[in-house]
């Protein structure tokens, strides 16, 4: 896949076209330097252009033609106040993948707020961050450069000090079938929290009974089938059931982003440090 090339200016490009503060900087910043590649903070401006770049080669391919652009850059309201988290190869300095990162230290009016209400979850006390836009490039999409991203959000937490991580675990799919197999996943693991609600709202709910349609699935699987949901889920997903996530019960539909969400949080403190390795790659 072919990521839109580099430019000679891009902090000029960006400042002008997207009304970035020329004195941007992010807000938090560590680098970890391996020998195949370097885990760290965006905090170039070539580097902030190739990650809008590699967003929207893997996004457009879901994406409305609204939301299509000539640029070829994922850029919204919210990357005005984002960090960036970016796994860049040493070799050829490309970003190879990246995750966008919110604190609420900067505001609560989360991305994932366009999707789910909110309120109950915000009223929980201390430092939340919002993951979002994980991307990885399609020819890259091995187990690899996904735990190193989650090598850098391990550290990015520590360094932000944050107690609550907000995601989304994503299906690039429309098709019911696929949030049902999430679902039983979920619920197979303990990890569903009906006590805590953060419900989507009207325009991204499913339009018919979620809850009796998901658990008439899961009633219906056999222990071997399962057993063999983990093979069908995102390798996001996956990673969020190791951090012992919460995901809440009805998942939104983006219709942007043609997407089934399952919204989820999870508490830091409760992480098992084994959950992330440290990567020697």
């Amino acid at each position: 896949m072919q990521v839109k090339e580099a430019i000679a200016d891009p902090k000029q490009y960006l400042v002008d076209l997207k009304g970035l503060s020329p004195d941007w900087k992010p807000q938090f910043n560590f680098c970890i330097n391996l020998p195949k590649y370097t885990i760290k903070v965006a905090d170039t401006w070539e580097e902030l252009y190739q990650t809008y770049a590699l967003r929207y080669k893997v996004y457009s391919v879901n994406m409305v033609d609204e939301c299509l652009n000539d640029e070829e850059l994922d850029f919204d309201e919210y990357d005005h106040f984002c960090d960036y988290l970016i796994i860049k190869e040493n070799e050829t300095s490309k970003v190879l993948g990246t995750y966008r990162f919110l604190s609420s230290l900067k505001t609560t009016d989360f991305y994932s707020g366009k999707e789910f209400d909110l309120s109950e979850v915000l009223k929980i006390e201390g430092h939340k961050i919002e993951m979002g836009r994980a991307t990885v490039h399609p020819d890259h999409r091995t187990g690899g450069i996904i735990t190193l991203l989650w090598r850098g959000l391990s550290e990015y937490l520590r360094v932000s000090k944050a107690e609550y991580l907000i995601g989304c675990s994503s299906l690039w799919t429309h098709k019911i079938e696929e949030a049902y197999k999430a679902y039983s996943y979920i619920k197979s693991k303990g990890l569903l929290v009906p006590d805590l609600k953060a419900l989507p709202f009207e325009a991204n709910q499913y339009k018919g009974d979620w809850i009796k349609e998901a658990e008439a699935f899961y009633s219906n699987l056999t222990e071997e089938e399962i057993g063999q949901l983990s093979r069908q889920v995102p390798p996001l997903m996956k990673m969020y059931v190791k951090a012992k996530a919460q995901f809440f019960v009805e998942p939104g539909i983006d219709y942007e982003l043609k997407s089934i969400d399952f919204l989820t949080l999870v508490d830091v403190s409760k992480v098992d440090d084994a959950v992330i390795r440290k990567p020697s790659v």
